[in-house]
């Protein structure tokens, strides 16, 4: 974004000596940059900053568009912390004199979020992702790929007891990319799978088939009926229609999912093992316990082969074990069972 906007961020801000020398850094930073050029140009970016705080001052506007420079220098070279405290700087600079495209502070706010994420600041990351879809919500060159990736990322950092509050973004998302891919394309497919996972944690199951049936349907066009992405699609609709005790269809679902996912992982690859834990439930929740327990032990099975893996599938599928054991009268194994649990 700063490599696009740099030249009208600089026009007509030559008014004197100083500036006409800023300005002439921020040029060469992008020449060297649009070269490929990165380390050299991350060292005149940092003295088009030295030199805009020692000529211009900290709030002149070509000093924020300096720091914006730096940032996305360093931000692009992983230095995300660095990065973050450039553009801290640059959005300071802009609260009294904001450059000419607001699409510069939109991109700023949103590599500001992404930074402060993946430092494990939710709060703060969470405040700059809605700062800069506000901007970018109003800009009239709005990208509307990038906007729905930031309004998943968004709503990605909720937890699912947040739903309510995620439902809106993803919502959101799914329209821009519907938008912009059409009815038919992997990425809105993502996006309705995300969707439809919050409206199942917020106890809304038939919005969530839906959207579930639209990215199953999406994802068998575009990658064929046998690839793992169409096996994730069609067991998070089988854990719905479980949860909607649509037994059958769930069953149905999840034994074509595990026969994809068998194919390409193998039988002992830890995916094959997960689900098999969600087959093995649905076979619990039906009443079929001597499938259940075959599923489980197989699942199990799968799992000790790769210590350290799947831990949460391993204890669900040993706490089903172990009340299966115990109800068919086998003591000795339901408590090895609840032992490796506990």
């Amino acid at each position: 974004v700063t490599a696009a906007l740099l030249p009208a961020m600089l026009s007509g801000q030559v008014d004197d000596a100083a500036a006409a020398e800023v300005v002439q850094l921020n040029e060469q930073v992008l020449l060297l940059y649009q070269q490929g050029l990165g380390d050299s140009a991350l060292v005149i970016a940092q003295q088009a900053v030295d030199q805009s705080l020692a000529g211009l001052g900290h709030d002149h506007p070509l000093t924020g568009v300096s720091y914006n420079t730096l940032a996305t220098l360093l931000y692009g070279g992983g230095r995300r912390p660095e990065a973050a405290s450039m553009y801290r700087e640059a959005l300071k600079v802009w609260e009294a004199a904001p450059p000419p495209d607001s699409l510069v502070i939109g991109a700023a706010l949103y590599n500001l979020a992404v930074s402060e994420r993946e430092s494990e600041r939710p709060g703060e990351a969470k405040r700059y992702y809605r700062q800069a879809l506000a901007v970018l919500e109003e800009s009239p060159d709005i990208d509307p790929q990038n906007v729905a990736d930031a309004y998943l990322e968004l709503a990605g950092m909720y937890p699912s007891d947040s739903c309510a509050v995620a439902l809106p973004l993803y919502e959101r998302a799914v329209s821009l990319r519907g938008r912009l891919f059409g009815p038919a394309h992997l990425p809105l497919a993502g996006a309705l799978f995300a969707m439809a996972r919050c409206q199942a944690a917020l106890e809304q199951p038939e919005a969530a088939a839906r959207n579930l049936e639209r990215a199953l349907e999406i994802t068998e066009v575009v990658v064929g009926p046998d690839h793992p992405e169409t096996a994730r699609c069609l067991d998070r609709l089988a854990d719905v229609r479980r949860q909607q005790k649509r037994f059958g269809e769930a069953q149905a679902l999840t034994v074509r999912a595990l026969d994809i996912i068998t194919t390409h992982f193998g039988p002992l690859d830890p995916q094959t093992g997960v689900v098999t834990v969600h087959l093995g439930n649905v076979y619990l929740e039906s009443g079929q316990l001597a499938q259940a327990r075959e599923m489980y032990e197989r699942a199990v099975t799968v799992f000790d082969q790769t210590p350290g893996v799947a831990i949460s599938e391993l204890m669900e599928a040993l706490t089903a074990l172990s009340t299966i054991y115990r109800s068919q009268g086998d003591q000795v194994k339901a408590a090895e069972a609840m032992q490796r649990v506990e």
